[in-house]
């Protein structure tokens, strides 16, 4: 608009000093004349417009394909849950996380898996919802790079085997950098929180030989907030921030004032951050959910035998 302004302002001033004489009247023929020059001039004066709206148009498209991408990131974790919980590793034993949950209540435990966290599971939940971010992260350089030693590794690994899957890559001087790239703003900009509960009775109640392997109730078995139990629903929760086109970003980000007094609901989900990147990035937030049992060791139940 101010580049319009400042044309229309430059051929005022080239009418005033040419002494040329406005004809007005003319103007109510212009959207019947077909000369080559007034419709060149159409265009010029609705393309701004018309691109506007077709990035708005390719900004929403990627919106959807964004919260598809964190809703398999929250699947992806949870089957990682599933898998590695019941696990033993050098620092952890079966069904046991070398953490104290943030967050102790009667029916959940809540930890975030974050970056610096001393649990090998959670690291490993953690890396499958990033890599499963990582296709709708920006490949350009905003100069975020990773952070946790597990994603840069897994960078590493992933220049390494691209060439040896898509052998047309090997030609590509800075897909190594957009894979970086890509991965270093994942580990920067998601969020994963792991939520465990004792599993129940089929009516709800928590007895002792219910299917928790850590059970609450037990009479002689301490319950302990770290363990996760056999059939025990784990759930993934991803929040990412979503990293928006530029132009597009700074458009949606402009708080606006409405014709029916109501407030804009657009501009206050738009997050502007250019401190910590080389460029303003302007991001939105997007959460996504999983939930699935541990399939690991079983309950200690009281074995009976029938006569």
């Amino acid at each position: 608009m101010l580049a319009l302004c400042g044309c229309g302002l430059l051929v005022l001033i080239l009418l005033r000093c040419s002494h040329a004489r406005a004809d007005w009247s003319r103007l109510g023929q212009l959207h019947r004349c077909e000369a080559g020059g007034v419709q060149s001039l159409a265009f010029v004066l609705t393309f701004p417009i018309l691109l506007a709206v077709l990035m708005v148009m390719v900004q929403i498209s990627q919106l959807m394909i964004g919260q598809m991408f964190v809703q398999y990131a929250a699947f992806a974790g949870a089957r990682s849950a599933s898998v590695w919980l019941p696990a033993v590793t050098p620092l952890e034993l079966a069904n046991q996380i070398n953490e104290l949950p943030q967050e102790t209540g009667p029916e959940s435990m809540m930890i975030e898996a974050t970056s610096n966290i001393e649990s090998d599971k959670l690291r490993k939940i953690r890396s499958a919802v990033i890599q499963a971010c990582a296709p709708m992260a920006p490949s350009r350089d905003l100069g975020a790079a990773a952070q946790s030693p597990e994603i840069m590794q897994i960078a590493a690994a992933t220049q390494q085997l691209l060439p040896r899957l898509v052998p047309s890559t090997q030609s590509n001087s800075r897909m190594n950098a957009r894979i970086a790239n890509k991965l270093g703003y994942c580990d920067r900009n998601t969020q994963v929180f792991v939520v465990w509960q004792d599993g129940q009775n089929a009516d709800g109640s928590d007895s002792i030989t219910g299917p928790s392997y850590n059970p609450r109730t037990h009479p002689t078995v301490v319950f302990q907030p770290y363990e996760v139990g056999w059939q025990d629903p784990v759930t993934v929760h991803v929040v990412h921030q979503f990293a928006l086109l530029p132009g597009p970003g700074r458009l949606l980000a402009k708080r606006i004032t409405r014709a029916d007094g109501l407030p804009d609901r657009v501009s206050g989900r738009i997050q502007q951050n250019s401190r910590d990147y080389s460029e303003t990035v302007y991001t939105t937030t997007i959460h996504a959910s999983a939930t699935m049992t541990v399939e690991g060791i079983q309950s200690l139940r009281p074995f009976v035998q029938e006569e």
